[in-house]
């Protein structure tokens, strides 16, 4: 249903208007005193610049067509006049008591350096680090001054050497005694030695001291091999066992004879008496005459 046209003397110019509309023209709807919204935005905006103008207050957009780099606007809460800078549209005295503080923090930071200190980030991730370390040194201390039977090989040992993560296998076992075990299954897994070899691999292992020559090592073992080629059934023999009852000796060269296969098997790993100890490898002409 179209709108009733209004009578001749609200019309304007001839132009006929609907009565939603106000004699300007404007369609905004009206308020509850029956005004035309549009006139009442137009007017205040009107009004507003004639303030302004009276009050010498530019607009934004006048300082940013003229070029300038700041404008009168409103009052500043901190009571510091109307300027304000264009760009930002923050006021110009705290802008530049900003920057004030901002370059203080900056030639205090620079004083810092100088004096080979640390500052910003790399000053608080120092601190932090430092604050972890001195943690976990006092927890380390309280864990070795307290201490604690191993059930598997029944040493006292400290807490430290029990460490162990919520996936450790056997956590109640000290660390060495669950590297051997962990050493033992995966030679079991492997299928290359049985236990008893993979307990005297382990054990050469770890009774080889640093100072021990690794070259000499591997030729009275390559000697063991060219004389098992040849036809003769020898081994390699710890004069002093790994694994003595009484003592266990290191694996070093000095420590390691060429054996025949029986005398070695018979002998076990007992400890041989003065009378029956045979020198080692090393003092043995034929070895060194074919090391050389």
């Amino acid at each position: 249903m179209e709108p009733l046209p209004l009578p001749l003397q609200f019309q304007k110019r001839g132009v006929a208007k609907t009565a939603t509309q106000c004699r300007n023209g404007h369609d905004a709807g009206r308020n509850r005193h029956g005004k035309c919204r549009e006139c009442l935005r137009l007017r205040r905006g009107r009004q507003r610049a004639r303030l302004r103008a009276a009050q010498g207050i530019l607009w934004r957009c006048e300082a940013v067509a003229s070029g300038l780099d700041r404008y009168a606007g409103h009052e500043c809460g901190q009571g510091h006049g109307r300027w304000r800078r264009v760009t930002t549209g923050e006021c110009v005295v705290c802008y530049e008591a900003r920057h004030a503080r901002w370059r203080e923090q900056l030639a205090e930071i620079d004083a810092r350096r100088a004096r080979g200190e640390l500052t910003g980030k790399a000053r608080k991730v120092a601190r932090e680090n430092a604050r972890k370390k001195a943690k976990r040194a006092a927890r380390r201390e309280l864990l070795q001054s307290t201490p604690r039977a191993c059930p598997r090989c029944e040493r006292v040992l400290s807490e430290v050497d029990f460490r162990c993560t919520p996936r450790t296998k056997h956590p109640q076992w000290c660390v060495r005694c669950r590297a051997s075990f962990a050493d033992l299954q995966k030679a079991k897994r492997k299928g290359k030695l049985s236990e008893g070899a993979a307990r005297r691999e382990l054990a050469e292992r770890r009774q080889r001291p640093k100072w021990a020559s690794g070259r000499d090592l591997r030729k009275i073992y390559a000697y063991a091999r060219f004389l098992r080629d040849c036809g003769i059934d020898c081994e390699v023999d710890h004069i002093v066992p790994l694994r003595g009852e009484i003592v266990c000796g290191l694996h070093t060269p000095e420590n390691l004879r060429v054996a025949m296969s029986r005398e070695n098997r018979a002998k076990s790993n007992e400890l041989l008496s003065a009378a029956d100890r045979v020198p080692s490898e090393l003092d043995n002409p034929v070895f060194l005459s074919w090391a050389a």
